[in-house]
C-alpha cells in the first residue's frame, strides 16, 4: 500500500468517524432537550401535588369545622327541645 492509499483510508475513517460523533452529537442534544422536557414535567407535577395537598388539608379543615357546628346544633335543638314547656306542665 502506497502512502498516498494509506492517507486516503486514514482521511476516509477520520471522515466516517467525524460522521458518527456528529450523529451521537445530534442523539446527545435530542436526549438532553428531553430530559428537560420531564424536568418542567416533573416540576409541574410538585406544583398541582402541593395545590391538591393544600386543597385536601382545607377541605378537611373545612369539613371539621362544618362538624363541629353541626354537633353544636344539635345541643342547642335538645336544649330548645328540653326546655319546652309540656302541654299540661305534669307531662
Amino acid at each position: 500500500m502506497t502512502p498516498e492509499e494509506r492517507l486516503t483510508k486514514i482521511e476516509n475513517a477520520v471522515l466516517a468517524l467525524a460522521e458518527v460523533q456528529g450523529k451521537h452529537d445530534a442523539q446527545v442534544v435530542a436526549l438532553v432537550e428531553q430530559s428537560e422536557k420531564q424536568t418542567a414535567g416533573i416540576r409541574d407535577l410538585i406544583v398541582v401535588s402541593r395545590t391538591v395537598i393544600d386543597s385536601q388539608t382545607q377541605t378537611t379543615k373545612q369539613i371539621q369545622d362544618l362538624a363541629d357546628a353541626v354537633r353544636q346544633l344539635g345541643v342547642s335543638v335538645d336544649r330548645f327541645l328540653n326546655g319546652l314547656q309540656k302541654p299540661n306542665g305534669n307531662q
